[in-house]
């Protein structure tokens, strides 16, 4: 291959990755504001996957009590009205090319389907076929499934943007389905305190016992079979801490005709349960005159846990939508400045003879910046493929090997400034998001380079070191720096910028930040104006 034919296949790679990333851009701002499933599958459908020029796509969803998947969106052609689908088929798993790849749970393309035994007619035969598994780590969500009339449409640049769409798809599902599942518990929560059963219970002053509902009471302690518990037999059957709570709070009823309601957790048939309960005012008694102060319990053990479910999903939902904002941010910001370092070395190759030096090395330096946008873009998609829980989807990640990828990434950058970068990785690696890591050290080395100071050669030092939880990671530069005592609220905030004469947005440390904090960790950073700047990282060991 001749250099101009070099240069032609390059700058078709790069065009493709550009138009990969606006792809990858566009599906996730038109899906993140999608509220509903069937939304999101219709909006992918309609608005994402026509933008690659396909005349079909139908989206399949898993239904885990039939092993089957049932068709849940498509294009026009299948389409009878709004988002209704004309005779959806339904799939066993293992059914078909979709039911195989939903059992394989790996994507395939089909170049020729008329040699494809597995292959099924739908509304009309095509030559060629693609279906990619959505999947959420191991959980099977659906199957996204294409066909087209021609033999060999299907490329890998389809399948890789098929594939980062999946993953997102999976991603935004899990988390409605997290949703619904939390308004199911809302409305079982309703319930519960519609049918919680009550109960009621008397003190008899004669006798200074409490008398509980029979079914409860032959639940509880008793050193007798007369009727009734003494004080000394009822608290038995409470938790320590309570029953010292309960005994005052009778003596200043007694006492004082106080009579506030309070909660005590009570041992019934060595199952502990939480009791809200309530005594009857004095003026019963002498109503009454039956020497009996009446009082009801309600048993809010079910609707407690129903409060702790409710609160578990929130935090889950919450984990996930930050988790989806920070691939958005992540993919509009870290692309940003190796696409624009690309098109400038094709700039600079238009006026450079294939002959020339310069020629071949600019040519290297566009290999290494493709290669690492395309790795960006891998991560991405890796990370998103994956349920993102704190402790399940970390990885174990080597310092030496993320630094110099982003050294190479940004090597037309240092290549300009001729930083000196020292290196003490005390602690060779840690665990976390691949992703994630990849843009915290991007972020904090292309800032180093940004806002050096002029009149001084640029000093980086990288250290890290562990304890016996956390891993520390020491970022430190000589550049122009801030005073952190005056900006401590601020040099982490969205748009946050303190050099207004250099070009920025400041969106690099608070992503940064964000990124941290949701693996579990801490950062922060001192620096004084001119002198640099240190940030100090903290990550949990595991």
């Amino acid at each position: 291959m001749n250099p101009e034919e070099k240069i032609a296949l390059l700058e078709n790679q790069i065009f493709e990755a550009k138009e990969t990333q606006a792809t990858i851009q566009y599906i996730v701002s038109s899906v993140l504001s999608q509220n509903t499933i069937k939304d999101v599958l219709w909006q992918i459908v309609h608005n994402c996957i026509r933008q690659l020029g396909f005349v079909d796509c139908v989206i399949y969803l898993y239904q885990e009590n039939a092993n089957a998947l049932i068709q849940s969106a498509a294009l026009e052609n299948k389409t009878i009205s709004f988002q209704e689908i004309n005779n959806p088929i339904k799939l066993q798993i293992g059914e078909g090319i979709v039911g195989n790849v939903a059992k394989a749970r790996k994507a395939e393309i089909i170049s020729d389907t008329s040699k494809d035994s597995r292959y099924i007619i739908d509304d009309a035969s095509r030559l060629s076929e693609i279906a990619v598994p959505i999947l959420l780590g191991d959980k099977l969500i659906g199957v996204i499934d294409s066909e087209h009339p021609e033999k060999n449409f299907y490329t890998p640049r389809h399948f890789e943007i098929l594939s980062t769409i999946a993953s997102l798809c999976a991603f935004k599902i899990d988390s409605l389905y997290t949703m619904e599942k939390m308004q199911r518990v809302n409305a079982q929560l309703r319930i519960a305190q519609k049918i919680a059963q009550m109960g009621s219970w008397e003190y008899h002053i004669n006798s200074e016992k409490i008398h509980f509902h029979a079914r409860v009471e032959e639940m509880m302690i008793k050193t007798s079979s007369e009727p009734g518990l003494t004080f000394d037999e009822f608290e038995k059957n409470l938790h320590p801490s309570d029953a010292k709570t309960f005994r005052a709070n009778w003596i200043l009823f007694l006492e004082k005709d106080i009579a506030e309601p309070g909660y005590m957790r009570i041992i019934l048939n060595g199952h502990e349960r939480e009791i809200l309960w309530r005594i009857a005012d004095k003026k019963y008694i002498e109503f009454d005159k039956s020497g009996i102060i009446p009082g009801v319990f309600l048993d809010i053990t079910d609707l407690r846990n129903l409060e702790k479910e409710k609160g578990h999903l929130i935090l889950e939902l919450t984990k996930r939508n930050q988790a989806l904002s920070q691939f958005n941010k992540i993919i509009s910001h870290n692309l940003r400045a190796p696409v624009a370092n690309i098109i400038g070395i094709l700039s600079l190759l238009e006026h450079i003879s294939p002959e020339e030096d310069d020629h071949k090395e600019l040519q290297n330096e566009l290999t290494h910046l493709a290669a690492g946008v395309d790795g960006i873009i891998k991560d991405l998609n890796g990370a998103l493929s994956h349920n993102i829980e704190i402790n399940e989807a970390k990885s174990k990640i080597l310092f030496e090997d993320i630094i110099q990828s982003n050294i190479d990434l940004l090597s037309a950058a240092i290549k300009e400034v001729n930083p000196t970068i020292r290196l003490n990785c005390k602690a060779e690696y840690a665990f976390g998001f691949p992703a994630y890591l990849n843009s915290i050290f991007y972020n904090l080395l292309a800032n180093a380079l940004k806002y050096r100071q002029p009149d001084r050669p640029l000093v980086i030092d990288i250290s890290t070191h562990t304890d016996m939880t956390d891993v520390h990671i020491v970022f430190k530069d000589n550049g122009r720096g801030l005073n952190t005592s005056k900006s401590d609220d601020k040099i982490f905030g969205l748009y946050s910028r303190f050099h207004k004469e250099i070009e920025g947005k400041g969106l690099g440390l608070f992503i940064t930040k964000q990124q941290i904090e949701f693996m579990g960790g801490n950062i922060y950073a001192e620096g004084k104006e001119n002198e640099g700047l240190t940030v100090h990282i903290q990550l949990p060991k595991m």
